[in-house]
């Protein structure tokens, strides 16, 4: 038996997870009005965390491994002292690692240790057929960073 299946949380589109929300408030307003009970702006807090806190990451990271690229060249770019993954600008200074994993036809490349902002880093998948010309054209601009494959 696979315990995550038994852990994770059922996927839920925005617009179910505010309806949910709202449900939970409403429940929640009736049982403070009709047992008189006090009002807790901790528990409201924490019943919209659970809900979209995890719909939030989900849908980040989902959006960030669907990110397929024809040409992983022309995707990740260098200027001067700044390497470029599609908008996105980090300090070549401030690489340590990329990491380039091969699952089925897809090669996965992110930059694990270099987070853009809490809970994303760049990342997006590739032909596994162009990770060896992929893996070279990294290693001419990165030659003291460590490619994880």
């Amino acid at each position: 038996m696979d315990i995550t299946r038994l852990i994770t949380l059922p996927k839920l589109s925005l617009r179910c997870a505010l309806w949910l929300i709202a449900g939970l408030l409403f429940t929640y307003t009736l049982i403070v009005l009709y047992t008189k009970h006090e009002f807790s702006l901790l528990l409201i807090i924490a019943i919209v965390n659970l809900v979209l806190i995890p719909n939030i990451l989900e849908r980040s990271a989902q959006h960030q491994l669907n990110q397929h690229i024809e040409r992983p060249e022309a995707y990740v770019r260098f200027e001067n002292d700044t390497m470029f993954v599609g908008n996105t600008g980090i300090e070549l200074a401030k690489i340590n690692k990329v990491a380039l994993e091969v699952v089925n036809e897809r090669c996965y490349f992110s930059l694990p240790f270099n987070p853009t902002s809490p809970g994303q880093c760049p990342a997006f998948t590739f032909a596994a057929s162009q990770r060896p010309a992929f893996q070279q054209y990294l290693r001419s601009h990165m030659k003291d960073v460590e490619i994880l494959v």
